[in-house]
């Protein structure tokens, strides 16, 4: 095999058996008949049943080989501390891989990236499309799955295989689904709504493979003609008033009219409505601890209570395990509640949500108490009351001042008009007082005016294609301007130099150019 090292075993004399055999331990010369004859015994450091312990001195060999490994070090190339790749060595495995691997021109994708397989100069990607097919071929051949309708589900998965574009993602997606496969029992047959409540239990990245392979069976086995969509399982299991289906009937009823009221006179999205809802269902159950049994008697007090108790929460200093508060001037608990902590008096007070969390939480409150207020006509005072904003200090309101093009006095202006054409001024600052007076610039257009491109070098120590001298124009650096907030601008991409008749608007561009002006 290119690029790879095989360890052939050791051939000797066994010390058991003292014949001429090959090895099957490396720190040992040992035949494997006699390995198998070895006595088992507990190790006292791992408590695990070995061969050799007695040999060690109630120690396994493992365990030996760990206590008397180096210790940590901080790699050169990456600065972790990590065990070193080889006694003495200064990187870590991962590094030391790299370093002696090396970098260039990947053979596959001719793009410059660490070598992955030496030999044949792969980098990563490169050596997953070709290896890929080989090893998913292999797992086939090997995977063994008990359940009868699993192993159904997974080989009618592969048989839509497309070989030409398997790569790495494609070997690793099947392997998990593979190893799901081999440990979950389907309590019936598949269908979109056994696919999305399984793929809710199945959050974050290890999963993802696997829920990727879910919906693929999903569009292979189910007939839209025949069996439910995905669509209407996603709209029935995923309905907004899903999370408050345990609420007595009449509360209940109050929340579907809500519910309708949010779609057809507010038009907010399902999605908006499920968490507003999840929201006082949350709220509910919180009331219910605190003796409340109806919407219609929740007080401004009990609303100021659950915001409190949300916006904090308790948090152990030493395993940081929280818990939530439950009341304003609860006490903290005496000790931390984690079997392996019990520190006594280890709670602190921290914040659970953000200030702007918690007022979201208000408005959907309120908003919800109004609609009871005034459309319902249920309660008569809203426990909700509008968030207190900082009041503006008393005092005479003056307008703003808007700033205008300020005159300047025709005595202060000649001079400079004069000096832009007086060859002893630096071009760079007559260029600046020509932009400002004579075409009156702003800043933000000092800042965006370029050269054209045609009179700009193509690279360092080339010269141009056309002379400024000879264009006179300037343009533009392309930008996108906020929606709403137009920033002042001329329109158009060439500007022209004028007058474009006088001599001495040719000298000055020219004079700046030969001093190297920076685009």
């Amino acid at each position: 095999m290119s690029g790879s090292t095989v360890k052939t075993p050791a051939i000797g004399e066994c010390k058991r058996c003292l014949l001429r055999r090959k090895s099957v331990v490396s720190a040992k010369m040992i035949c494997a008949t006699c390995y198998l004859k070895e006595p088992k015994d507990k190790c006292t450091v791992c408590g695990k049943e070995k061969r050799f312990v007695m040999d060690g001195g109630g120690v396994c060999p493992t365990c030996i080989r760990r206590s008397t490994s180096p210790a940590d070090i901080e790699c050169t190339r990456c600065g972790k501390k990590k065990p070193p790749a080889r006694r003495g060595g200064e990187c870590c495995k991962l590094c030391d891989q790299k370093v002696s691997f090396g970098s260039g021109i990947c053979s596959g994708c001719g793009k410059h990236k660490p070598y992955k397989h030496k030999g044949d100069r792969l980098c990563q990607m490169c050596k997953g499309r070709r290896y890929a097919p080989r090893l998913l071929r292999s797992l086939l051949r090997r995977v063994r799955i008990s359940n009868k309708y699993n192993d159904n589900l997974f080989r009618r998965l592969t048989e839509v295989i497309n070989w030409e574009n398997v790569d790495h993602n494609t070997y690793s997606r099947l392997y998990r689904f593979g190893r799901f496969l081999q440990g979950h029992t389907f309590e019936g047959p598949l269908t979109w709504e056994a696919i999305l409540k399984l793929k809710t239990s199945l959050p974050g990245v290890k999963f993802q493979g696997v829920r990727s392979c879910l919906n693929q069976l999903g569009d292979l086995l189910l007939d839209p003609a025949v069996d439910e969509t995905f669509e209407m399982a996603k709209k029935r299991l995923w309905q907004p008033l899903a999370s408050i289906s345990q609420i007595p009937n009449d509360e209940f009823a109050i929340l579907q009219k809500y519910d309708s009221w949010l779609c057809t006179q507010r038009k907010i999205t399902s999605s908006m409505r499920r968490g507003r809802f999840q929201r006082l269902a949350d709220f509910w159950r919180w009331g219910i601890r605190h003796g409340l049994t109806s919407f219609t008697k929740v007080e401004a007090a009990h609303v100021e209570e659950y915001l409190y108790t949300v916006g904090l929460k308790w948090r152990c200093r030493s395993c940081a395990s929280t818990k939530n508060l439950d009341t304003r001037g609860e006490t903290s608990p005496t000790a931390c509640e984690i079997q392996n902590c019990r520190k006594p008096h280890s709670y602190e007070k921290v914040v659970r949500c953000r200030e702007v969390t918690v007022q979201n939480y208000h408005s959907q409150f309120r908003s919800f108490f109004g609609w009871l207020k005034d459309v319902e006509e249920a309660i008569e005072i809203n426990p909700a009351p509008p968030l207190t904003k900082n009041k503006r200090k008393k005092g005479r309101r003056t307008r703003k001042r808007v700033l205008t093009i300020q005159y300047y006095d025709w005595g202060l202006i000649e001079p400079l008009l004069n000096a832009i054409k007086r060859p002893d001024i630096p071009a760079e600052e007559a260029m600046f007082l020509y932009l400002v007076l004579y075409l009156g610039f702003s800043l933000l257009e000092l800042k965006t005016v370029r050269i054209p491109a045609q009179c700009r070098p193509t690279m360092l120590g080339s010269e141009s294609r056309e002379l400024l001298e000879n264009v006179l124009s300037l343009e533009w650096e392309p930008r996108e301007l906020s929606r709403g907030r137009q920033t002042p601008g001329r329109t158009g991409v060439i500007l022209g130099l004028e007058p474009s008749d006088e001599p001495w608007l040719r000298d000055l561009v020219r004079r700046l150019c030969e001093n190297g002006i920076r685009d």
